[in-house]
């Protein structure tokens, strides 16, 4: 069930609503005026948001290294396929390490675990 309260309700009800959320796996929508602001929602709900957030952005990011790929397909097409694809990995390298130092996207080479 979700439950929609007033900033001033959350305000005067923080631990009862922390312990409704943890407890029952609630969720409460937070108003400003009528206008959703935030909602309250267990921890695990929010680790599994967060890993499907990191889903999306991997997603987006091979999406536009395979445009990348293509376009370096298209201009070089006097490559051979070997040569076209050994460009392409290059420029995806490239941009993933950007990427990853402009902190777009986070990697984990797995090497801690």
């Amino acid at each position: 069930m979700t439950l929609n309260v007033s900033t001033s309700e959350a305000k005067a009800k923080l631990s009862r609503f922390l312990q409704m959320v943890a407890k029952n796996r609630e969720e409460i929508i937070i108003q400003k005026r009528g206008d959703p602001q935030a909602v309250l929602i267990p921890y695990s709900a929010y680790e599994q948001f967060n890993i499907w957030r990191e889903q999306v952005r991997r997603q987006q990011a091979l999406a536009e290294l395979q445009k990348l790929a293509d376009k370096v397909r298209e201009r070089n097409q006097d490559l051979s396929a070997v040569e076209a694809d050994e460009l392409a990995d290059r420029f995806v390298r490239e941009v993933i390490e950007d990427m990853i130092a402009e902190g777009k996207i986070k990697y984990d080479t797995g090497a801690n675990q």
